[in-house]
């Protein structure tokens, strides 16, 4: 049950940063709501070239694929919960870097998914071990 309530939060969190970057598109002098200062901003990590992967993929959108999975797994295999919460620590630390020294920004939203991927590893781990 921690599992997939964690899940859903990391989905919720993840569905917001896409929102924004559909808002952004859209109206370039949208503000998101975690826009806080030119450095705090959601906006300008989510309108970085570093938002997106594997060919203009998303990470706001891969953020949401990875927890409806997560979802789903962890009511069949708990060690592939496991796994890939490890994977998405590492992409983590790589968007945190990313984030905080090439962007020079931080983004609330993807630091707060950041922290829900360890509290998703933590949980996976004590549940297995």
């Amino acid at each position: 049950m921690i599992i997939q309530t964690i899940a859903i939060i990391g989905l919720l969190l993840s569905l917001y940063s896409y929102y924004v970057e559909i808002r952004i598109k859209k109206n370039h002098h949208y503000k998101a709501l975690c826009d806080i200062t030119d450095t705090v901003s959601c906006s300008k990590v989510v309108n970085s070239k570093y938002s997106r992967i594997f060919d203009g993929f998303s990470n706001s959108l891969a953020g949401v694929l990875f927890y409806i999975v997560i979802f789903f797994l962890s009511f069949y295999n708990l060690s592939y919960v496991l796994y890939l919460s490890a994977l998405s620590i590492i992409a983590s630390l790589y968007l945190g870097y990313v984030q905080y020294f090439k962007i020079k920004g931080l983004c609330i939203v993807c630091s707060s998914v950041y922290i829900v991927n360890i509290i998703l590893f933590i949980a996976a781990c004590r549940i297995i071990y």
